[in-house]
C-alpha cells in the first residue's frame, strides 16, 4: 500500500499538524487562564462592593426608627395634639363670652 518514504512524510505532516494543534491548544488555555485571572479579579471588586453596601446599610440601619417606636411617638403627639385642640376649643369659647359680654357693657 504505502511505502516507507510515504509513511515517514506522512507521519512528519501529522506530526506537524498535531503540533499546530497542540501548540494552538496551549494558546487557548493559556488565554482561558487570563480570562479566568480577570474574571476573578472582577467577582472579587463587586463582593467588595457589596461589602461595603452591606456595611453601609448596617450603619444607616440605626438612623430609623423602629415600627414600635414610631407608635408610641405617634400616640404621644397625637394626645398633645388633642390637648391643644382642647384647650384652643376654650380659649375660643371664653374669648366668645367676654366678646358677647362686652358687647352688651357699655362703656
Amino acid at each position: 500500500m504505502f511505502d516507507k518514504e510515504q509513511l515517514k512524510v506522512f507521519l512528519e505532516l501529522n506530526k506537524l499538524f498535531f503540533d499546530k494543534d497542540i501548540k494552538r491548544l496551549e494558546e487557548r488555555f493559556v488565554f482561558m487562564d487570563r480570562a479566568l485571572e480577570l474574571h476573578d479579579k472582577v467577582l472579587e471588586h463587586r463582593l467588595e462592593s457589596l461589602n461595603d453596601l452591606r456595611e453601609e446599610v448596617t450603619r444607616d440601619r440605626n438612623k430609623f426608627v423602629t415600627s414600635k417606636e414610631f407608635t408610641l411617638a405617634d400616640k404621644r403627639l397625637s394626645n398633645v395634639e388633642n390637648r391643644l385642640a382642647i384647650w384652643a376649643g376654650v380659649f375660643i369659647v371664653i374669648f366668645a363670652i367676654i366678646e358677647v359680654i362686652l358687647r352688651y357693657i357699655k362703656w
